[in-house]
């Protein structure tokens, strides 16, 4: 399919004169003239070939040096190597269906550059055009070569992005992976309750179960002692809520809990029903939850690194698509920085099963612009 579609962009091309404008301009180059009209056709294949086999040729020397490396066999995990090339493989597949139109013209302006500056070269340098002359299939080589490459880096999706929050000194960095991995602070969204029982009422799979499971070992009593401490004194609203936390605390109320050498903002940003115990958000209570736990992050962090996931994705969700719920997400956090401020660092750390659903590159460009 892939293919059909590239021969789909090439052949208007065709039908506009390109090969006989090439072959025109070589009318100088002997048997580069033959092969002008076989540029087209070369291009789709170059390009499927580097696809397939620019990116590995890394992988590949990377994978040998981890067998015949003591060191780094001990360093690195078994199943390193097979993430690495799932993630290659993703990355490249998921950028080639996604940019293919804009990657294939810009390599085709790559080729047309090279073109432009041989044509200029050769008039004014004979051994120039003696060199071209007798080295015809390297140079053709050559460019389709540059040309197929510059289509791999740009289609290639990226799973890390990095952009300063304009007018601030703060920055803004998404990527995929596990928050819990992060080596910063985290903020985490909750219900109003923040209720600690996993099960029917937290779910474990969700990021604020997976908290409990990892800081606190899946034991809701002390889970419940650390929010108790941490929301003393500040104002709730008795519930007639059985057998659970009954008081519940208005949307942006911010626990903040001590997770060893770091702290977790978790932030009340759901409502949840009394009887099926199932949380929702909206874009409102969303805006609102992101401003009180920033001005948590703002009081209580010391500046240190943030962490925090695709808020809102979860089971407590907002109902939005990963991509506008991860712009709204960036506008709020860029909005606190520009008016009150933000960490010098902060990570948004997407799911790996939104990869194919997120564009992040999209979201740098938007606010490099600004």
């Amino acid at each position: 399919m892939i293919v059909s579609r590239l021969a789909e962009f090439s052949e208007p091309l065709a039908e506009r004169g390109f090969v006989a404008k090439m072959q025109h301009s070589c009318r100088y180059r002997g048997n580069i003239a033959d092969q002008a009209s076989t540029v087209i056709g070369s291009c789709k294949s170059a390009t499927m070939q580097v696809v397939r086999g620019f990116e590995f040729h890394r992988f590949r020397r990377s994978l040998w040096m981890c067998r015949h490396n003591p060191l780094l066999q001990k360093a690195v995990p078994a199943n390193l190597a097979v993430d690495m090339a799932t993630h290659l493989i993703k990355s490249l597949t998921v950028g080639f269906l996604r940019r293919w139109k804009a990657g294939l013209t810009r390599a085709f302006g790559v080729a047309g550059a090279i073109w432009l500056v041989t044509e200029i070269v050769t008039r004014v340098s004979s051994s120039a055009n003696d060199w071209l002359t007798a080295n015809g299939d390297v140079y053709l080589g050559g460019v389709l070569l540059a040309g197929a490459m510059w289509f791999v880096a740009y289609s290639y999706e990226q799973r890390k992005v990095k952009f300063r929050v304009p007018t601030t000194n703060s920055y803004i960095t998404i990527k995929f992976g596990n928050l819990f991995e992060e080596r910063s602070d985290w903020l985490i969204g909750v219900n109003e309750f923040f209720d600690g029982r996993l099960g029917q009422v937290i779910a474990k799979t969700s990021v604020h179960g997976q908290f409990i499971t990892n800081v606190f070992h899946g034991d809701e009593t002390r889970f419940r002692e650390a929010v108790t401490a941490a929301l003393a004194g500040v104002p709730c609203t008795s519930t007639a809520r059985m057998n659970l936390p009954a008081d519940s605390y208005e949307i942006g109320t911010t626990a903040v809990v001590a997770n060893g050498s770091q702290k977790a903002f978790l932030v009340a940003m759901s409502r949840t029903d009394l009887v099926t115990h199932k949380a929702g958000s909206t874009v409102p209570m969303l805006f609102e939850a992101m401003k009180g736990a920033l001005e948590s992050v703002k009081n209580y962090g010391n500046g240190e690194p943030l962490a925090l996931p695709l808020i809102g994705n979860g089971l407590s969700s907002v109902n939005l698509e990963p991509q506008h719920l991860l712009r709204l997400i960036t506008l709020a956090l860029v909005d606190f920085g520009r008016k009150v401020s933000l960490p010098k660092q902060v990570t948004i750390v997407a799911p790996e099963g939104c990869f194919e659903q997120l564009d992040i590159r999209e979201i740098k460009r938007d606010w490099m612009k600004r």
